[in-house]
């Protein structure tokens, strides 16, 4: 299967060595896609932090024995956010790896230079 990373490094020549089997670009589409997946985790690492710092709240809140309603409703609201952030990013991830998958190896470019 192909490198993601490799494929970000250089989407032009991976479409190229694509393009050596006929086949049509698709770097684009997958960092594109690529980025919506890392954007996902960022905002998902972020909202973690958050449900974090909520967590503290609430157990400083009721050791005091003050009322914690609204902060438990947040971070119920939080959990479902996280919950959605992660199954999108989660099926983003799929998505590019079926698309890698379903992809040909890239054909070696030093036979092709000696065929010249």
């Amino acid at each position: 299967m192909h490198d993601l990373r490799a494929l970000r490094a250089d989407p032009t020549g991976f479409d190229a060595a694509l393009a050596r089997r006929g086949l049509s670009p698709v770097a684009g589409d997958l960092v594109r896609r690529d980025e919506e997946r890392r954007a996902a985790l960022q905002a998902l690492q972020e909202q973690q932090a958050q449900r974090k710092i909520l967590a503290k709240e609430i157990g400083q809140g009721k050791k005091t024995g003050q009322d914690t309603t609204a902060l438990e409703q947040k971070a119920v609201e939080l959990r479902d956010h996280i919950a959605a952030l992660e199954a999108s990013a989660s099926a983003i991830e799929s998505e590019i790896t079926a698309t890698l998958a379903s992809l040909p190896n890239r054909l070696d470019d030093t036979r092709a230079r000696r065929a010249r």
